[in-house]
């Protein structure tokens, strides 16, 4: 069946009796006997093996995963120098569409410092039109990270701000963020959540 070198780890080669032979090899004939402590050994392993797939098997095929990832960790990812500088550079461009569009970049960034949030907010009231300073200031409102700071200074250079519907635009901005989510009715659930 086994011969000597081509056993499982567990088995164990052993001649039944010296006196028994094997009439076509000539040799002693071999029967495979389990080790006991590697047998344990495997057993425990797939005892493991067992547990862990009871574990996971039923995690995985109840098709609903949550993941909860806080929107605005505290880190900071680039250093306030850098992006003020950049607003700085962006205030030197000569059309106020180039600024306008970089200053909405800088202010869509996730995990925008509150220095960089309050200083884009002062130099978006550098710029010539209504709309682009809505705009900017837009950005920044409906950026997940934006800081309180960020919501004083705005509402204080509100007044700059020629036109009304600007401002209520930006007021209405205010009040969604401020609005907990609507809950989904239960009728508009997929089935298996």
């Amino acid at each position: 069946m086994f011969g000597r070198n081509d056993t499982p780890r567990w088995v164990e080669t052993r001649p039944v009796s010296k006196k028994t032979f094997d009439v076509a090899s000539r040799s002693n004939v071999y029967y495979p006997v389990p080790r006991t402590e590697h047998l344990l050994e495997e057993l425990q392993m797939a005892r493991n093996i067992m547990c862990i797939l009871v574990a996971l098997v039923p995690s995985l095929l109840s098709g609903c995963v949550v993941i909860d990832v806080e929107d605005c960790p505290p880190a900071v990812v680039e250093p306030d120098d850098t992006t003020i500088a950049e607003i700085d550079a962006a205030a030197k461009l000569f059309s106020d569409a180039q600024k306008r569009d970089v200053y909405v970049g800088i202010a869509q960034r996730p995990w925008l410092s509150c220095a960089a949030q309050v200083h884009l907010a002062k130099r978006a009231h550098d710029l010539f039109s209504d709309s682009a300073k809505e705009q900017v200031l837009l950005a920044l409102i409906e950026n997940p990270c934006m800081c309180d700071t960020t919501k004083a200074r705005i509402l204080k250079d509100l007044h700059r701000l020629f036109s009304d519907s600007a401002k209520r635009r930006l007021l209405d901005a205010f009040n969604r963020r401020a609005q907990p989510p609507v809950p989904v009715p239960e009728e508009a659930m997929p089935e298996g959540m």
